[in-house]
């Protein structure tokens, strides 16, 4: 009993692989030169009896660890709710391969579960319309994302734990996408209160699983309104009937603009819209089918009913057309560059942050920077005499 305790408290599985990226070309959304491993790694987070979801009393996730030894950012990423860690691979190494540890976790419950559920009851973005269980889960999930920072606090301080002495307790961060994005900004608003204290968080296309009300305690946009956190916004152009801004009518999900709305007027921001940038347009990264080769067939089902009904078909599975890639790769340049910035306090960022780089895009006709973004002329006040990073890119 004892042994099975403490594994479920510690780690219940470590499946360890080393993979390295070659050299970077300079662009933020390019690897780094930093060797890291991955290992998959089993989180007891505890029980929660308000939803179903409570009673599986774990969290996996997918653990980059630069291989070189010294304290590093710690970054939690949430994938959305159609999607899993290997989803969003690409981001978890490209942030270790320049300097972080860095956490893609999945939900409670897994992708398949999600899936059976939106079958059962009436699609995707709907799981739990009507029920006040859906709105639990994203609280859930929320509190999961800084139980794994903490997690990874605490390891910091284990001696035999790998993370010993390598967490940069006071450069934390967290990412989320889709309704992962929700939980994110629910995170961002607890951690105000409940810690830990993060130095940047990062919404990608947000949308509320269960579209509540603009001002309901479980959006995005009043979460938004207590941020304190400085904060990158990612927006998509929508495609409607479901996957579009909630300004545009109660069937859409999508929080975009209302969240930035919500934020605070003297809050460090940077906010930028895709142009032509559907809300699916987030390629598998590595681009491989998730759901066929790593799930069980509910979850292929489900992804097959989402490329008929939203015409997402060959994104999830299949080849990535080079529109949607270019999108993938423009979300990836401007919200992984702010990240660095407040996270490593890397100089090289700047230009991206609304900086010369976010410009020249603009008048390319590929983004638009959202009206009351900050500009950064130097690095953040936060950095102050700590490391800056900057060995990462060639």
């Amino acid at each position: 009993m004892k042994r099975t305790a403490a594994a479920l408290m510690m780690l219940v599985s470590s499946v360890l692989s080393m993979q390295t990226w070659g050299r970077a070309s300079g662009f933020p959304e390019d690897p780094g030169t930093v060797v890291v491993t991955k290992r998959a790694v089993t989180i007891f987070v505890g029980f929660d009896t308000r939803t179903p979801a409570g009673l599986i009393p774990f969290v996996r996730c997918d653990l980059y660890e630069p291989k070189l030894f010294g304290k590093w950012p710690v970054v939690q990423i949430q994938p959305g709710t159609a999607t899993n860690r290997e989803y969003m691979t690409g981001w978890g190494f490209r942030l270790a391969t320049h300097g972080a540890i860095v956490f893609v976790c999945e939900r409670r419950t897994s992708v398949d579960q999600l899936a059976a559920d939106a079958l059962t009851h009436g699609g995707v973005g709907r799981t739990y319309a009507g029920d006040t269980v859906g709105d639990f889960t994203q609280r859930l999930t929320a509190e999961d994302q800084l139980r794994v920072l903490r997690w990874a606090i605490r390891q910091g301080h284990i001696q035999s734990s790998p993370l010993f002495a390598r967490v940069y307790e006071t450069r934390l961060g967290l990412l989320g996408y889709s309704s992962g994005g929700q939980t994110t900004a629910l995170a961002t608003a607890m951690s105000r209160t409940e810690g830990p204290h993060l130095a940047a968080t990062g919404l990608l296309d947000p949308g509320d699983l269960v579209p509540p009300t603009p001002l309901d305690d479980d959006s995005s946009a009043h979460a938004a309104s207590s941020f304190d956190t400085p904060t990158v916004l990612v927006t998509s152009d929508g495609d409607p009937p479901v996957f579009c801004d909630q300004s545009r009518g109660r069937s859409c999900v999508l929080t975009g603009d209302e969240v930035w709305a919500a934020l605070p007027a003297g809050l460090a921001k940077f906010g930028l819209r895709i142009v032509g940038m559907q809300h699916g347009d987030v390629a598998p990264d590595p681009p491989t089918c998730t759901y066929s080769t790593l799930l069980d067939p509910a979850a292929y089902r489900l992804d097959r009913i989402i490329g008929k009904t939203t015409g997402m078909a060959g994104t999830l599975c299949g080849d990535v057309p080079p529109d949607i890639a270019e999108h993938t790769r423009l979300m990836k340049r401007f919200s992984l560059a702010f990240l660095e910035l407040f996270l490593e306090c890397d100089p090289n960022a700047l230009d991206y942050v609304n900086g010369s780089a976010t410009q020249t895009e603009v008048a390319n006709g590929k983004i638009l920077v959202l009206a009351g973004s900050s500009t950064f002329p130097g690095l953040p006040s936060s950095c102050g005499s700590g490391p800056s990073i900057t060995f990462r890119r060639s």
